[in-house]
């Protein structure tokens, strides 16, 4: 009997959490839980309580089995919504785009998304917007 084992990609790398399913089936409610409600307040208490186990434990068990902390985690999950609304609407404020993704604040959004990707929000929205080859995020054709 042959087993092969998958090279589990970087920490740094933001789908971390997503290439195998846990082993650890209160790791995975706990996960399943996180991206249904990672765009508001989400303590480790709480989530702690979806996985049936401590907070120290939970730590420790989603550390060792996702590969990163909680909290990384869970800023990665907000730092994708964030991406996916301006990819789709590269108009929208992002003060909403904070609010709607969890961040509480721009700042925190900017903080948070500068660190991920080496730049800021603005940034990337401008860079979509430009990229759109009529200039702006509405498909010009008529309806």
């Amino acid at each position: 009997m042959s087993l092969e084992i998958a090279e589990r990609p970087s920490p740094r790398d933001p789908d971390t959490a997503y290439w195998v399913a846990p082993p650890h089936p209160g790791i995975r409610r706990a996960l399943a839980y996180m991206r249904v409600h990672c765009n508001r307040r989400l303590p480790l208490a709480e989530v702690a309580s979806i996985a049936h186990v401590s907070q120290f434990h939970f730590s420790r068990l989603f550390h060792r089995i996702v590969g990163v902390t909680f909290q990384d985690h869970l800023v990665r999950s907000r730092l994708r919504i964030a991406e996916d609304m301006i990819k789709r609407d590269p108009s929208a404020p992002l003060i909403r785009v904070a609010a709607e993704a969890g961040f509480g604040t721009l700042r925190n959004l900017q903080d948070h998304y500068r660190h991920c990707y080496g730049y800021p929000p603005s940034q990337s929205r401008a860079k979509r917007h430009a990229a759109a080859p009529w200039g702006g995020a509405q498909d010009p054709s008529p309806t």
